[in-house]
This record gives structure tokens, sequence and C-alpha cells, in this order.
């Protein structure tokens, strides 16, 4: 949501715009964190499938 949306939408006080900046940030930050979550949860998971394919590679040797 804009700053002029806001604006007409709310009023002009200088405290909305501040609650939206501060809620546009935290929204920023949770989905930032959800995204390196979730590369990290990848590459757990690949990490583990590598051992598991290695580890059946070497013993069939």
């Amino acid at each position: 949501m804009s700053p002029l949306m806001v604006v007409r939408s709310f009023g002009s006080e200088v405290w909305k715009l501040t609650a939206k900046e501060i809620l546009e940030s935290l929204s920023d930050l949770v989905r930032i964190e959800s995204i390196l979550i979730g590369c990290g949860l990848l590459l757990i998971c690949w990490s583990l499938y590598f051992k598991k394919v290695a580890g059946l590679a070497l013993r069939s040797i």
C-alpha cells in the first residue's frame, strides 16, 4: 500500500504512515526469513541424500 493510498484511506497523520512502513518492513523480514529457512531445509535434504547415495556407492565397491 503506497503512502498516498494510506493518506487517502486513513488520513495524513504521521503515525499512520509510520505504522504502514513498520508493518511493511516486518512482512519483508518474514518473507526473507521463510526463504532462508526453505533454502536451509533444501540443503539439509540434499546433503542427507548425497551421504546416503555416497554410502551406497562405497558399499557396493
